[in-house]
């Protein structure tokens, strides 16, 4: 909302001349405000501005697709890659987690939801022992576990795990690395899970 106001103001638009604009003429006037203002001296609207404004009209106005907007800020997401990545959602977490089983890797998923739900990184989840995770038996009232990190950025960290849900997946993955005779939570190597998680990102 406020990067909305903030257009609306450096183009002296009102909401009312706004809505009263055809989707040709509104679409002429966004492409060139985030292209000029991009380079500007003063006024000058960053990448993640103009895609907080992008994701308003998106939301607010359904309808109107903005393409030449749109091909401008993925251009300059192109031109200058983020430094950091995205933050996953629930719904992308549990999508790749999916795209995991569906590739025969279950351990990969299990590594996906370790690592949103406990804000893991990627060589934490998938180095983690079974003998480092505490899971309490599902009858147990008490529904928590706990995860030791010897070695973290930060030193050796302790990570609650909370999540019923996730607590039951581990369940399950623990009797088939019973079965395998796995040592690892997630029993996947590096190079396998990058590798479908590329190809999952792809296809999502």
């Amino acid at each position: 909302q406020q990067e909305w106001d903030r257009f609306l103001e450096r183009t002296h638009l009102t909401h009312q001349r706004w809505d009263r604009l055809e989707e040709r003429q509104r679409a002429s006037l966004l492409a060139p405000y985030i292209v000029s203002h991009r380079s500007a001296q003063a006024q000058r609207l960053s990448k993640t501005e103009g895609g907080y404004l992008i994701s308003h009209l998106r939301m607010s106005e359904p309808f109107d697709v903005y393409r030449l907007a749109r091909r401008a800020m993925a251009t300059w997401a192109m031109r200058e890659p983020p430094k950091a990545a995205w933050p996953a959602t629930p719904e992308l977490t549990e999508s790749l987690a999916a795209f995991f089983c569906l590739a025969g890797e279950p351990g990969g998923a299990v590594a996906c939801l370790l690592c949103f739900s406990c804000l893991l990184r990627m060589g934490e989840a998938l180095s983690a022992s079974w003998e480092s995770l505490y899971i309490p038996a599902a009858d147990d009232p008490r529904q928590e576990g706990a995860l030791h990190l010897p070695s973290t950025k930060r030193g050796e960290a302790y990570v609650p795990i909370t999540d019923p849900a996730l607590l039951e997946i581990l369940r399950r993955q623990r009797a088939r690395a019973r079965k395998a005779g796995s040592k690892r939570i997630c029993g996947i190597r590096y190079g396998r899970f990058r590798s479908v998680l590329l190809a999952g990102l792809k296809a999502l």
